[in-house]
């Protein structure tokens, strides 16, 4: 299981974040394949918030992933008697809906487990 959240309007998305036990696994490389053509890169760290909408499955233990997207033209017109869909760039919304189904698919398609791995005994913890 994973969570993420979709709520910072349609603009591009332009990197991700995964959760620690998996951010350099084969999932990540080969979801940085994927996503690399259309502009999005691998961050550097593990998501530090996924959004409040999915914070009590994060505090409940379910792993979290972040797909960062531009927010420089959010608040323009959120919530405002403007904020229609004739105002969306469709060529940016379908890169973000493109870059949620990739990452989507692959995580259902596979069988990656993305909760921390625990130590195993006489081994350490960390």
């Amino acid at each position: 299981m994973l969570v993420g959240e979709s709520d910072f309007g349609t603009d591009h998305i332009y990197s991700f974040a995964l959760p620690a036990a998996v951010a350099h696994s084969e999932f990540a490389k080969t979801l940085l394949r994927v996503l690399t053509p259309i502009g999005v890169l691998a961050s550097e760290r593990p998501p530090e918030e996924v959004g409040a909408d999915v914070g009590a499955s994060v505090e409940a233990g379910v792993p979290g992933f972040q797909l960062s997207q531009d927010g420089m033209r959010y608040f323009d017109i959120h919530h405002t008697a403007d904020d229609t869909l004739d105002k969306v760039d469709r060529e940016q919304l379908h890169q973000n809906v493109a870059a949620w189904a990739a990452l989507v698919w692959l995580a259902a398609d596979g069988d990656v487990d993305f909760r921390p791995r625990s130590a195993t005994p006489g081994h350490g913890g960390g």
